[in-house]
């Protein structure tokens, strides 16, 4: 987990995700996956999940959500999977495949999560966590 040795160092990887560039936008998406809980890292994560110029930096950030293992992170994937086109969701759906495979530990914890969301308050959380619990069965 990237420690942020203070909170502008956060705040300044939380601007980063505006940047128009796309090598700065691809590293702040695995810069701040361990912050997924954090509000404000979280709302940049999902527009980095979606990035309207690259699908490099989608698959970055959901890869390095995935890896962190957290409700937070595995919640910020399945909404976007939820609102992705079916490029994006192409995507997402590899990061999850590179995460997973072979299937293992983390297969088990991820199916374990998308389970937990499908009582989310969000509509789309539940609908993306149904549609990547189902696609990991297959």
């Amino acid at each position: 987990m990237p420690n942020f040795a203070s909170s502008s160092d956060l705040a300044e990887a939380i601007e980063d995700g505006q940047s128009p560039s796309l090598a700065v936008r691809a590293v702040v998406g695995p810069r701040l996956a361990a912050h997924a809980g954090i509000a404000s890292a979280a709302a940049v994560l999902e527009r980095l999940l979606l990035d309207p110029e690259d699908t490099f930096v989608t698959r970055q950030t959901a890869e390095a959500l995935l890896k962190q293992r957290s409700l937070s992170a595995v919640r910020l994937v399945a909404r976007a999977l939820a609102h992705a086109d079916d490029t994006y969701g192409d995507w997402l759906l590899t990061a999850v495949y590179d995460v997973i495979s072979p299937p293992g530990e983390a297969l088990r914890e991820i199916s374990t999560m998308c389970a937990a969301l499908a009582d989310d308050p969000d509509r789309d959380v539940r609908r993306g966590a149904a549609e990547l619990a189902a696609w990991m069965s297959t």
